[in-house]
């Protein structure tokens, strides 16, 4: 039979790491304006599938990014909101370097 992997969550994913990979799923899907919903369904691609990351956990990176100084994502969690708005002006690597500096 085929082997399945599993991948275990990880616990200190780092917010660079989120946000690159969002920055890396938008290109995939040729669009800077994201929904949570899609993300965590997406059966091929998204950081739920690369880092096995829970809902939670994703929430409270995705509002710490959201009040980065740099403003590399707007994060709209309330009233039943999911939307994740990137910069258009940054790529996968520029928001590493822009939070790495």
């Amino acid at each position: 039979g085929k082997g399945k992997f599993i991948r275990t969550p990880m616990q200190d994913l780092s917010n660079e790491a989120v946000a690159y990979s969002l920055y890396k799923y938008a290109e995939s899907v040729d669009s800077k304006e994201l929904r949570i919903a899609t993300i965590f369904t997406d059966p091929d691609k998204g950081i739920k599938l690369e880092f096995g990351v829970n809902h939670n956990s994703f929430m409270k990176h995705l509002r710490f990014l959201s009040s980065d100084p740099n403003k590399i994502l707007l994060a709209e969690l309330n009233m039943g909101l999911d939307h994740i708005t990137l910069r258009k002006d940054l790529t996968p690597i520029s928001v590493l370097e822009l939070l790495t500096k």
